[in-house]
């Protein structure tokens, strides 16, 4: 499902007509009020027209596997290496401050075939920050990522909670987003979005010795064990693994 924006982000807003169909909400200016007749009141913060997609599911014949919170040379490549095995492709959604202390693994995950998103700097809740922070947390993420792969068109608020400023940040930097549908030890039926991880989240900012540190590595070590036996039966049902959502 996509999310199309159309003057979504102006400051100073026309109202809307929201339509609901079987693949998504489509926002659209309203045609009783014309833009000419609503000028705008304050300067605007780089976000000109456009359209802008918010995804949670793909189309209903395909998967979209996603991985979140790396790169960690304890599962990163490990991941890949059960991708390079199917011959699948994914997309990994990765933080910032991990890709700078690894910048050879996000290499590696373009190198093999692979989508890369923005997962913000440090894997904190945007919906409690300042909106000075959150454009950081964004920026910041860029600036490595395009730094190290090009271009970056994608970006997964931590947890799903997308804020209007993120949104915003996010559209300001060309992205769309991408949430989720299925999460990790889920069915990758047709038509899901999965979210699996290859990282600790903010788990990975503790000390090695930590105990939540500890249990989120064990916990996400046993579920890449599984994902073998996940892809096998999305196989068997005949979906195509799709490396980031087609543009609509």
């Amino acid at each position: 499902m996509a999310l199309d924006r159309r003057r979504f982000l102006l400051a100073s807003a026309a109202p809307v007509a929201i339509g609901a169909g079987l693949t998504g909400l489509v926002v659209a200016p309203s045609a009783a009020t014309a833009p000419a007749a609503r000028p705008l009141t304050k300067a605007r913060r780089g976000v000109g027209l456009g359209t802008q997609q918010v995804h949670w599911s793909v189309g209903p014949e395909e998967v979209l596997l996603s991985f979140d919170d790396g790169p960690y040379p304890a599962l990163t490549p490990t991941v890949l290496d059960i991708l390079d095995r199917y011959g699948i492709p994914a997309t990994f959604m990765v933080c910032g401050a991990f890709a700078a202390a690894h910048p050879d693994l996000v290499r590696e995950i373009r190198w093999r075939g692979h989508a890369v998103g923005n997962h913000t700097w440090s894997h904190r809740d945007l919906s409690t920050l300042e909106p000075t922070v959150v454009r950081d947390e964004l920026q910041r993420t860029h600036d490595v990522l395009t730094d190290l792969v090009g271009d970056i068109t994608l970006f997964r608020p931590p947890r799903g909670q997308l804020s209007g400023v993120a949104l915003q940040a996010a559209a300001e930097l060309g992205y769309d987003v991408l949430l989720w549908s299925a999460e990790e030890l889920e069915p990758l039926v047709p038509g899901t979005l999965a979210v699996w991880h290859d990282g600790l989240g903010r788990g990975g900012f503790l000390e090695p010795d930590d105990p939540e540190r500890r249990r989120r590595h064990d916990d996400r070590t046993a579920q890449i064990a599984q994902l073998p036996h996940a892809i096998d039966a999305a196989l068997a049902q005949g979906v195509t693994f799709l490396a980031a959502p087609p543009v609509k």
